[in-house]
């Protein structure tokens, strides 16, 4: 951040702390001769202005920013990106997070104690688990019977998470050969072979939970570090999340004029959101059935129409241009589109490498920055506190001026949650000169010194032995720290980050001195690191979220278990969930007696004060974000939400997969809800009954009234002359009678010239493709008892 922005800042801060005047004294006019202190909002700002710290070197493989955001939005939102209709949009559709209730609780997956990390625990008013409901009473997860006193009896608590749905347990076989899932909501185009694991109901799989809440995309752009335990790397390598801890990650360059292609490294700094990206899609829990490679991601999309399985609007902000509508999908092709994106050198090359083109072994690349591009534009800058924050007295009421001095003084807050972009992870960390370090010093909630990460703390939502979080390590045994990393340099060992750190910006110097010299500093801490009485506050710590939007952005906490702020407040009003351990507390980890953040204490805050706290973090939504106004439109989007049934009974489909129940999330042009004629996105669990009851499965039922056997539309592919076996059969729904496999009627069929075919006795179909284009065929089926189904459509996708 330059002199000039810093100035702005502080300069506006000033006035509008001067503004407040009237509200801290009565009526300023009528006590003018009273001396008056005003709250100091120089730790925050508005957000007009501030852009995402600049990416040198991006122009080495980005040619059209413009052209590359057109293909992030694509592939952040298109279900065929990922396995089961997965997309990236699928846990970050709802204020850029995911408030989905049903079949969203996973177990302590990681509790260093291994026996309890397959355990799932009761909720409060049900049996949990997976495909539970989840409803207002199931939280806080932690209960006191004061939710003020720490010290009061512990009514009820969970190790368990609330957290996102991600796909069935399986492990990729191969391309063009899947038939799992409903087609209007998968492409089939992968043959993954499903695997049992504990997420279940009566052995009818259900989807993978992830271990920790899904944080918000929006604003995201500016992390210094992405994920909750920071392991995306600042760093992008064009590979995978790590950086240049993975030694191993390199691209395919191609030199146009030689025509040869070399491994190169990418180091592109900044990009931590390019890191991030490039997570899920290598996630057996989030987005794909295992051991599926990015270049398997890659082959399958670069022949699929772009958001083929759903209508994106004509007014869509970047989209639109492009859109099919009314028929699915864009017009482009993502071939042609990474080609107007991406400079020749990275997709060049026709050759064949291991089976895949040079476009295809580069696709995490175009993925990871593709859709860093598209986060960057989704910055929610307009909110009622920026407004403020730029000179508009009126823009906050006077209950959320008295929640703004609450946060920047009582309530302490500020001290997380700083700056511009209410975070201290975010990117006034690059340079360590300016501000703050990526290292800090200071004393901890137990009055010790601690080195610690800055933007990470631990501050006592869980025990630290629950989810060590920043303080885990990596595949190959390095620290996510770089607290850690840096007592290894201190040690003289080489650490896979690269960062400096000065001493004399530390909060707590090693030794007292004025002016500082940040050599001896050094010198004074290798010291106490040789000696080992240096400690460090790292294990439980977790990246400091924005609060921008955060009234939509529930659940909250890393574990997801308060549903409401109010729920919040209370915590930090009763200085967290913590238990006192012997001399030290819950906190604790590995020797080290506490690793709580010292502001984690009782504030004693009044009810109106907790109150106020509340109604001001709700002036940080942007209202565009909440009616999904541009930038933040979107196509449609169809989204798991568990199984048919609840948590004591899950339904299966006719070949025994699980009958999985999904939501639309309409396509939102520039315009937002309102022009679709759409209430505005709501808080998590906003209007659900606290008295819900999930229906009981178990309880005897009436006798159904017969139901009579549906054919469904289905989409498989074929390979140009050759032989290959089709089963419409599987997706379709018997009914109160069985099927009859022999009854198959082909209505509609390609002519013979074109493509020749035989109905099994199994119901199955034999087809042999002699043109090479994508065909349709149409056929009905009976029952036993001889109920004729309706005629549904099969869409043959013809390959070579």
């Amino acid at each position: 951040m330059n002199n000039n922005t810093l100035y702005k800042r502080h300069r506006l801060t000033a006035l509008v702390a001067a503004s407040m005047l009237g509200l801290a004294t009565g009526i300023a006019s009528v006590h003018a001769e009273e001396e008056v202190e005003t709250p100091d909002l120089s730790g925050l700002g508005s957000l007009k202005g501030i852009q995402p710290a600049p990416v040198p070197g991006l122009d080495e493989y980005v040619k059209d920013e413009k052209a590359a955001v057109l293909l992030g939005k694509a592939l952040f939102w298109d279900m065929q990106a990922g396995s089961q209709g997965q997309a990236c949009a699928s846990c970050h559709y709802s204020a850029g997070a995911d408030n989905r209730t049903k079949n969203q609780i996973s177990p302590g997956l990681n509790n260093v104690d291994e026996t309890k990390r397959e355990i799932f625990d009761p909720t409060r008013t049900g049996i949990g688990g997976p495909n539970y409901t989840l409803v207002p009473d199931d939280f806080p997860f932690r209960v006191y019977a004061d939710p003020d006193d720490r010290n009061s009896q512990v009514l009820f608590d969970t190790d368990d998470v609330v957290s996102s749905q991600g796909v069935v347990g399986g492990v990729f076989d191969e391309l063009y050969g899947g038939s799992y899932g409903d087609p209007r909501y998968s492409d089939r185009r992968e043959s993954c072979e499903l695997v049992k694991d504990i997420f279940h109901v009566g052995g009818v799989s259900t989807r993978k939970v992830e271990p920790r809440n899904t944080p918000t995309v929006i604003n995201a752009i500016f992390n210094f570090r992405n994920f909750l335990d920071g392991r995306a790397n600042n760093t992008f390598n064009g590979v995978d999340p790590f950086g240049r801890r993975n030694q191993n990650a390199k691209v395919w360059h191609f030199n146009p004029y030689t025509e040869y292609v070399s491994m190169k490294e990418v180091n592109l700094i900044n990009s931590s959101a390019a890191s991030q990206a490039v997570g899920p899609p290598g996630s057996a829990f989030e987005m794909t059935c295992a051991n599926k490679a990015f270049r398997d991601m890659g082959k399958k999309l670069l022949n699929l129409k772009p958001l083929g399985l759903q209508q994106v609007d004509r007014s869509d902000s970047v989209l639109g241009a492009h859109s099919s509508y009314p028929n699915d999908g864009l017009r482009n092709r993502y071939r042609d589109m990474i080609k107007d994106a991406f400079n020749i050198e990275y997709w060049g090359s026709n050759k064949d490498f291991d089976g895949y083109s040079q476009m295809e072994q580069n696709f995490s690349l175009f993925w990871g920055l593709a859709i860093q591009l598209y986060e960057k534009t989704l910055i929610s800058d307009d909110s009622r506190f920026d407004r403020f924050m730029d000179g508009d007295s009126y823009a906050l009421s006077d209950l959320e001026k008295q929640g703004l001095e609450v946060f920047v003084d009582k309530g302490k807050c500020v001290n997380c949650h700083s700056g511009p972009e209410f975070s201290k992870a975010m990117t006034h960390l690059i340079a360590e000169e300016q501000e703050e370090g990526l290292v800090e010093r200071m004393l901890m909630g137990d009055q010790n010194t601690s080195l610690y990460d800055n933007g990470f703390y631990n501050i006592g939502v869980t025990p630290t032995k629950e989810d060590l979080g920043l303080g885990g390590k990596d595949q190959w045994g390095n620290p996510l720290s770089h607290t850690e990393q840096y007592i290894q340099k201190l040690l003289g060992n080489n650490v896979p980050d690269d960062f400096e750190v000065d001493p004399c910006t530390f909060e707590e110097k090693v030794i007292d001195q004025d002016p500082c010299n940040s050599a001896e500093q050094t010198e004074a801490l290798k010291l106490l690191v040789i000696a080992g009485t240096e400690r460090t506050a790292v294990h439980g710590a977790f990246k400091t979220p924005t609060l921008r939007n955060v009234e939509l952005t529930g659940p909250y906490m890393h574990d997801g278990s308060m549903a409401t702020l109010e729920q919040v407040v209370e915590f930090y009003n009763r200085g967290g969930n913590r238990t006192s351990e012997g001399s030290g507390d819950s906190t604790g980890f590995d020797g080290i007696s506490s690793n709580l953040d010292p502001d984690i204490r009782s504030l004693g805050l009044t009810d109106y004060e907790k109150k106020a706290l509340v109604a001001f973090m709700k002036s940080l939504t942007d209202e565009r974000v909440r009616q999904e106004k541009a930038p933040f439109d979107h196509p449609q989007l169809f989204i798991p939400n568990g199984v048919e049934g609840d948590e004591n009974y899950a339904e299966t489909n006719i070949n025994g997969s699980p009958r999985e129940e999904w939501i639309e999330i309409p396509m939102i042009g520039s315009h937002g809800r309102a022009a679709k004629g759409l209430e505005p996105l709501k808080p998590f669990l906003d209007g659900v009954n606290s008295d819900y009851d999930a229906p009981g499965y178990n309880e005897p039922e009436p006798a159904p009234e017969p139901s009579y056997i549906v054919a469904k539309d289905d989409a498989f592919s074929a390979k140009y002359g050759r032989t290959t076996v089709i089963k419409p059969l599987e997706n379709d729904v018997a009914g109160s009678y069985d099927i009859d496999l022999r009854s198959v009627v082909i209505h509609d069929a390609p002519s013979s010239l074109d493509c020749r075919y035989y109905i099994r006795s199994d119901g199955s179909i034999s087809i042999t493709p002699l043109k090479d284009y994508d065909m349709t065929m149409t056929y009905s089926v009976k029952d036993s008892k001889g109920n004729e189904s309706n005629v549904a459509t099969m869409n043959i996708n013809v390959y070579r």
